[in-house]
């Protein structure tokens, strides 16, 4: 048997972790593909198939892409529902040094996205999980959990009685997650040929970009408490209102396992889970929703021309995404309506309070998905200078609405606002005013800040 020369074997060992993904292998300036990997890459993305000489009797097929070009490449392959992993060099190649120690730093999926790059400003990006329960005497129930991990957004509900299909299709034709995550033995049923679709009919409402079956155990609804306990450092769930829910905690806990086991980060931003019931909102279908034109046209599918662009005047991307939630899942409850329509009414009748608040809000960066991307571990240092300008805009907010007799729905924000001064502060202190994108450009720590690295600095300076 021909021995593997060391760079293949590190590949392969890598490639061994995720049979299921699409490896980029970093080498010096362009990620790397092999095997049926870089005939699928090829294939995708046009690019050219060739063939690497590992030894004198080894030759694979291959592909690369340029490191700044990965991150289309990435996008592309998303979107036809490819799992990406990327593995990094994590050390310089140097003279002696015959194999660079590298490692899979990122795992993406459809699902799993958090580069604002790759997302819809003021849309959602979902990944979905669904538990069942087959009860002859009660019928099918189901659990869904929903969660953005760009913005660490994480919702659960549950679905009984004899609408219980009907009430699932219409929560997944809303969410259009980009992921679905299922229990194997569901998804592909022993002994069956057909495919997930032809199994389960309301996927065709969904149209997840990627359908991920996990082991039925993944659903377990005593391991999801735990995990889910263990995630947020409680001793009970009581207060995130899934009492009495075991199909939507078996359904958040199978989301949470998987994010944890693809995402090597511990997910510090998603930091709460919210239950709500979907009799509290009004039923859409899918054919109502393209057909009343919610959020996109029903012939080219644009959001350019659909209720949502007509009544979007929001200044930030987190109102929009607001604005599209609440088209998508009208109230039915008066009480939450009536409180919905004083905070509008506070603004309609001060036209100048309106005007400032449009002002204070215009150019606000995304702080939904910037603080998701810190959480995350994904920031870059002009993130953390966009958090700073942000927060020094909170006291300015509280003073404006502090000011007025505002709805108890808005006096409910405005006790909510926090401007966290020690963080600017540290961030004022420690990062310079116009930092560098990539942290090995360096440039980004203010001189003054750590005065071992000034010594460092002006030793490399002479």
């Amino acid at each position: 048997m021909t021995q593997q020369p060391p760079m293949l074997r590190q590949y392969r060992a890598l490639k061994a972790r995720y049979p299921d993904a699409l490896l980029l292998f970093r080498l010096g300036d362009f990620y790397e593909l092999f095997e049926e990997d870089a005939r699928i890459a090829a294939r995708e993305l046009g690019l050219v198939l060739t063939r690497r000489r590992f030894s004198k009797t080894i030759r694979l097929p291959m592909c690369g892409v340029p490191y700044r070009s990965v991150t289309n490449a990435v996008a592309r392959l998303l979107e036809k529902g490819y799992k990406v992993v990327i593995a990094e060099q994590m050390e310089k190649p140097g003279k002696g040094r015959r194999l660079v120690r590298r490692e899979v730093v990122r795992v993406i999926t459809p699902g799993t996205i958090v580069e604002e790059t790759l997302l819809p400003e003021k849309g959602t990006n979902y990944l979905a999980a669904i538990a069942l329960r087959e009860d002859p005497r009660r019928g099918r129930a189901y659990g869904l959990a929903a969660v953005d991990l760009s913005t660490g957004e994480f919702i659960a509900t549950e679905m009984t009685g004899p609408e219980a299909d009907t009430h699932l299709r219409e929560e997944l034709s809303r969410l259009r997650p980009s992921e679905l995550l299922l229990p194997e033995s569901w998804a592909f049923p022993e002994g069956s040929d057909s495919d997930a679709e032809a199994s389960l009919p309301w996927l065709q409402e969904a149209r997840p970009v990627r359908l991920s079956p996990l082991p039925a155990t993944d659903f377990d609804p005593d391991l999801a408490v735990q995990r889910l306990r263990d995630h947020f450092g409680v001793a009970s769930l009581e207060a995130y209102g899934l009492d009495g829910h075991p199909l939507a905690l078996a359904a958040a806990g199978a989301a949470l396992h998987y994010l944890k086991a693809n995402q090597l980060s511990d997910l510090a931003h998603l930091r709460h889970l919210s239950f709500y019931d979907v009799a509290r909102f009004m039923h859409l279908d899918a054919t109502t929703r393209r057909n009343l034109e919610l959020t996109e046209t029903l012939r080219e599918g644009r959001t350019e021309g659909s209720l949502f662009h007509i009544l979007d005047f929001t200044k930030t991307a987190m109102g929009g995404r607001l604005l599209r939630r609440w088209i998508h899942q009208p109230l039915l409850d008066r009480e939450a309506i009536e409180a919905r329509q004083g905070a509008v009414a506070s603004l309609v009748d001060d036209p100048l309070l309106r005007a400032d608040l449009r002002e204070l809000l215009d150019g606000l960066h995304d702080l939904e998905r910037l603080v998701g991307r810190i959480g995350f571990g994904n920031a870059n240092a002009r993130d953390l200078v966009a958090l700073r300008r942000a927060l020094a805009r909170v006291p300015r907010l509280q003073k404006l609405l502090g000011g007025r007799q505002v709805a108890p729905h808005l006096r409910a924000l405005l006790e909510g606002l926090e401007p966290l001064p020690e963080v600017s502060r540290l961030i004022t202190q420690a990062i310079v005013e116009h930092p560098p994108i990539l942290v090995r450009e360096g440039g980004l720590i203010r001189p003054g800040y750590h005065p071992e690295l000034d010594a460092l600095r002006r030793t490399a300076a002479q």
